[in-house]
């Protein structure tokens, strides 16, 4: 090869001329620096729909997080009432012993709580108008 065949130049492409070392650096250094262009504007794009991802993760889980108040909320109400139902209940079995003490005090043991009631039959009326 002599110094007037064509010479590539970096990027493929011939262009009639022998390049210099120097000319062909310059080439390479454009080459790297589209590629390093090109790979720092795909991990951008990828960046971005992380942070997307991202952004709607923290969206979810405050979400979540609220919705576990709310249902941390209800349990307590809930445990509330039954706590306080637990004491009625308390209340009134001691007062129903109570009674059944001053009942069996007194002897009256088995009284029936209702008692049968008759109730009179309305009599037909006279019709008769004679």
């Amino acid at each position: 090869m002599t110094a007037e065949q064509d010479i590539p130049s970096g990027n493929g492409n011939t262009n009639g001329i022998a390049q210099t070392p120097e000319e062909l650096a310059v080439a390479h250094g454009i080459a790297s620096y589209q590629q390093l262009r090109f790979e720092r504007d795909d991990l951008q794009k990828k960046l971005d729909r992380l942070e997307q991802i991202l952004t709607v993760s923290k969206i979810e889980i405050e979400g979540l997080r609220a919705e576990k108040e709310v249902a941390a909320t209800r349990i307590e109400s809930y445990q509330h009432e039954r706590d306080s139902a637990v004491a009625d209940l308390a209340v009134y079995k001691t007062l129903f012993t109570t009674l059944q003490g001053i009942l069996r005090t007194f002897g009256i043991e088995h009284a029936p709580l209702l008692k049968k009631i008759s109730m009179p039959q309305p009599q037909p009326q006279d019709t008769d108008a004679s």
